[in-house]
């Protein structure tokens, strides 16, 4: 991923902890674990963890694009519940910086 060209799609899964909290991991980086009490600062925090995570990874500045608006993140996390299997994604791509 050293191409400035090169982007990588990373989808993003978030579920509500049992005291209300916020947890979220991607399969396709396995090392981004992150939660917290507060909701917010779990989605908010997801850009700059992949971007640590990644160019430490690949050995070069990468750059983090949310794609689309994360504000509805938390609605759909609520709308599925505590199943699991249907856990809110949502995707960001990394580019080569």
């Amino acid at each position: 991923m050293t191409d400035r060209r090169q982007t990588l799609k990373i989808e993003v899964f978030f579920d509500f902890r049992d005291d209300g909290g916020l947890r979220a991991w991607s399969p396709d980086v396995p090392e981004l674990v992150l939660s917290h009490s507060d909701p917010r600062k779990v989605i908010d925090d997801v850009p700059a963890a992949l971007e640590m995570i990644l160019s430490a990874k690949f050995d070069c500045a990468i750059r983090i694009d949310v794609d689309g608006d994360t504000t509805s993140v938390i609605d759909e996390i609520r709308a599925h519940g505590r199943d699991l299997s249907k856990a809110a994604a949502h995707e960001f791509t990394a580019i080569a910086a």
